[in-house]
């Protein structure tokens, strides 16, 4: 039979796309992305104005930007997102894109790497050709003296010159660039002391390239890469961009996103999942897009058709992807502390602390006190940790992320729920946003 909503340019749900989606690990990169203008904005425009001081002989200082936050806030998937719709730009048209090129954190060590890395994504051909080991044939006198004596030749390699930023501005001068690049480094808690040089080198603008460093990581990175041993002190003030959640509009946005690029069929549905989905998840990308995920499945089994969603599969689906989402950021030394975490997240304001309240609340629960001697065990630190430790242990497990004003705080309410029923028993389901697993109405 013919269907006749081909007739009219309707169009059949997608369930390919679905099905891809929802075999998506909670890692990978999201096609609906949503939120993030201001610090695309930035990043775009900071790009621009490298671009223009390039051109005018001059180097842009202090161009170096972080991202950090919490593991599942979007960092990886911010830079993915960004390079997607650099490419996706034409740049044939007077439309200077930045180019994306991505670092691991390290390669920093090392100049000629990134340097070569550079060079690369500026002109690939011409880069595989002078990085092409030349040779040459060299003839000459040879034998014993006393026996004999001939001709002879013998072939030799010339090494291409080591990469370097003063070898890319001599082969690319930078009043010559049409484009920026936006050098990307995830994971930059991880960085080493030996990529000092490179990074100040960059920040600084020596070279005079028409560069920007854009670095993500946990959200203890910017005490790493301002330490002594990394040295970069003198970030600008707007460079350090904390994510954290996305506002209700914008989870909202991107369940509505998905819904329309997959032509699902809302004939006769509820529009509530857009608004529940962005409230269970609390805004957190990762769980936002683990409970699409959720969403998808579902839609692709009941051939895209909204109206035919069954609730308690997609929401049992999806509170398990958080659940064990949580688990996973549990280490060892957490596990063997969990009562002590239930003790201090109970009594964490809402709005964060002071890290060094946080370490003396720390050090005052393991104390002595009324529960006994039974009780002050159960309330202990991990061996080899003291409260300092443990509190940066925290902040790396992304239980604890720095906000606004340098306050410390559980950055998703239900991993603060979390954490507090793992400690003292009540682990069991978890229920985010209304706190009761509710659907939409029919």
């Amino acid at each position: 039979m013919v269907r006749l909503g081909r007739f009219f340019g309707t169009r059949e749900p997608d369930l390919k796309a679905l099905e891809d989606f929802a075999a998506r690990g909670d890692r990978d990169d999201t096609p609906f992305f949503a939120g993030r203008d201001e610090e695309i904005a930035a990043i775009d425009g900071l790009c621009a104005r490298a671009l223009v001081r390039a051109k005018a002989g001059a180097a842009i200082r202090g161009a170096t930007q972080l991202f950090q936050g919490a593991p599942g806030a979007g960092k990886t998937a911010l830079l993915s997102e960004l390079s997607r719709r650099w490419s996706d730009r034409e740049t044939g048209r007077g439309n200077a894109a930045p180019v994306a090129v991505h670092v691991y954190f390290h390669e920093l060590a090392d100049e000629a790497v990134v340097a070569a890395k550079i060079a690369e994504a500026l002109d690939p051909e011409a880069e595989r050709a002078y990085r092409r080991t030349e040779s040459r044939d060299i003839a000459g006198q040879a034998g014993i003296p006393g026996v004999g004596s001939g001709q002879a030749s013998r072939r030799t390699g010339m090494a291409p010159p080591v990469p370097s930023f003063d070898d890319l501005c001599r082969r690319f001068p930078p009043p010559s660039w049409t484009r920026p690049v936006c050098l990307m480094v995830d994971e930059i808690q991880n960085v080493a002391p030996a990529a000092k040089e490179v990074l100040n080198a960059l920040h600084e603008g020596k070279p005079g390239l028409p560069v920007v460093p854009v670095l993500a990581g946990l959200g203890i990175s910017y005490d790493i890469v301002s330490a002594s041993e990394v040295g970069l002190s003198r970030l600008e003030i707007d460079a350090v961009h904390s994510l954290g959640a996305l506002a209700p509009d914008e989870a909202h946005q991107a369940v509505e996103t998905m819904l329309a690029a997959c032509r699902i069929d809302r004939t006769g549905a509820d529009d509530g999942w857009p608004a529940l989905l962005a409230e269970r998840s609390d805004g957190w990308p990762q769980h936002l897009h683990n409970g699409m995920r959720a969403l998808a499945a579902e839609l692709a089994r009941v051939d895209g058709k909204l109206v035919d969603v069954g609730a308690e599969a997609v929401l049992g689906r999806e509170r398990d992807y958080r659940e064990r989402a949580y688990l996973a950021r549990i280490s060892p030394e957490m596990e063997a502390s969990r009562q002590l975490i239930a003790a201090l997240f109970a009594a964490l304001p809402q709005d964060g602390v002071p890290r060094d309240v946080i370490e003396t609340e720390v050090d005052r629960l393991g104390q002595p006190h009324d529960a006994g001697e039974a009780g002050r065990r159960a309330l202990h630190l991990p061996r080899s940790m003291d409260s300092v430790e443990f509190v940066g242990h925290l902040i790396r497990r992304g239980a604890l992320q720095r906000g606004p004003h340098r306050r410390y705080g559980c950055p998703i309410p239900s991993f603060r729920r979390f954490l507090i029923d793992f400690g003292t028993g009540e682990y069991g389901a978890i229920a985010s946003g209304n706190g009761n697993g509710g659907a939409p109405g029919p």
